[in-house]
């Protein structure tokens, strides 16, 4: 390779780092260090106080119940996408007219912003003037409409509801890919010993996803831990807190009352989270391969 070659692969890679190395790690080295100050605004001095945002959040009468939805939110926003997201590539795996048109359907939501995506969500969930309600008296079902967003025993499952219709889509297509990957051999076989579609499925053909099962999961953690744009413009947290994530949580601290500091150091544990799980997650998944 010449040395003019050399130049322009360099001309071309030198927008991905600069930005790697001012977005990933000076970004990451200046919230650090903020997170040790007890900052109320980016332009007048901080004191140095060490771990004492750290400790601040683990005291604080929010932490149970953050760290609760947090989890909760997890648990049932990426079963539920794997799930529904296993379901839908199977079923356009049959063959079925056209598939090209479904799989554009199933990606509109993850296509759409995701606060757009949270404003027609509140729309759907309004209590008095939502279309979920409305259809329900339209129907005279009148005694199955539901609070939704103002319930605080309803609203962390609405948010839960929207996240997995955004991403479900996304599993999906990772799934079908993997699953239109695997070699007709051990289908054919399958078959030939009188395998019901089913069994199949369920024996042959998923077992084999882990690929696209690591892949989802990856992805589905990570934004599950940074969840905030969907939630925002859908209950703000609310009501009393229910539905209050770390993402949310973080953005008031920060942004409404200027505990900036603070609002870091929520960061920063959320990077902590982050690499504590995937790292080892990733590893594991790799070796097995």
């Amino acid at each position: 390779m010449d040395r003019k070659t050399k130049f322009f692969i360099f001309l071309f890679l030198l927008p991905a780092i600069v930005g790697l190395g001012l977005y990933a790690y000076y970004f990451s080295g200046w919230n650090l260090s903020i997170s040790m100050t007890n900052a109320r605004s980016l332009i007048f001095p901080a004191k140095f106080i060490g771990l004492g945002n750290y400790w601040r959040f683990l005291v604080d009468p929010v932490f149970i119940t953050v760290v609760k939805n947090t989890a909760i939110f997890t648990v049932l926003f990426m079963g539920g996408a794997l799930l529904l997201g296993l379901l839908f590539a199977i079923l356009i795996d049959q063959g079925i007219k056209g598939e090209r048109l479904y799989k554009v359907i199933i990606l509109i939501p993850m296509a759409m912003p995701m606060v757009i995506s949270g404003v027609l969500w509140s729309w759907m969930f309004s209590p008095r003037m939502g279309v979920i309600n409305s259809l329900l008296r339209v129907l005279h079902l009148d005694f199955l409409t539901q609070p939704w967003i103002t319930s605080t025993s309803q609203a962390l499952l609405c948010v839960i509801i929207a996240y997995i219709w955004v991403f479900s889509g996304f599993v999906a297509l990772l799934y079908l890919a993997n699953i239109r990957s695997l070699p007709d051999e051990q289908s054919e076989s399958a078959r030939v010993d009188g395998a019901s579609k089913f069994q199949l499925y369920w024996r042959v053909i998923v077992p084999q996803l882990r690929p696209a099962t690591v892949m989802a999961v990856a992805v589905l953690f990570l934004n599950s831990l940074v969840a905030f744009d969907l939630v925002w413009p859908l209950t703000r947290g609310g009501p009393a807190s229910s539905s209050e994530l770390l993402g949310t949580f973080m953005y008031k601290q920060t942004f409404q009352w200027n505990f900036f500091g603070y609002g870091a150091a929520i960061a920063q544990i959320m990077f902590i989270i982050s690499v504590v799980v995937m790292v080892p997650y990733l590893y594991r998944s790799i070796r097995r391969r």
